[in-house]
């Protein structure tokens, strides 16, 4: 430190001499130099990597703004199959409700000729069991009135 006596005395803090200019030559040199080999090629590289990160930023939205139309034309065809789908399973569905009353119909007109010729076989049979029970009343009736009275009529 420098005592008060040299302020007071009003000289100067900076002696300017030789050495300034030494120093000052020395620097410019350093700075000419520094910039030319380090910071010249540091701020190219730092101007580089943000070109190139602007860059991958673009193709990036780019990318993303791609991947949603597809979404949306995924989306849309996914939509578009699952009608056609849903058409074709109505279809179909129709079709076997269509196919179960032809199976059915055709069921109940089998059934009902079975029916109605079970019912002709057993009115023929009927028939037969009449004719011959007609034919053998008067036998029968004779055997009843031999048991009951107990002589021949």
């Amino acid at each position: 430190m420098m005592p008060l006596s040299v302020f007071a005395a009003g000289g100067s803090l900076i002696d300017l001499d030789a050495t300034f200019f030494i120093q000052l030559g020395i620097f410019a040199v350093l700075f000419v130099l520094l910039r030319s080999l380090l910071f010249a090629p540091v701020l190219r590289l730092i101007e580089a990597r943000r070109i190139a990160t602007q860059g991958a930023v673009l193709a990036a939205a780019e990318l993303k703004a791609k991947a949603l139309q597809l979404c949306a034309h995924a989306a849309q065809s996914l939509e578009e199959a699952r009608s056609s789908a849903m058409d074709a399973r109505a279809k179909i569905v129709e079709e076997a409700r269509k196919q179960a009353a032809e199976i059915v119909r055709q069921a109940r007109e089998s059934n009902t000729k079975a029916i109605e010729s079970a019912r002709a076989e057993r009115d023929r049979a009927l028939e037969t069991v009449r004719i011959s029970l007609l034919a053998d009343v008067d036998a029968l009736a004779g055997a009843a009135i031999f048991r009951i009275l107990g002589r021949r009529p």
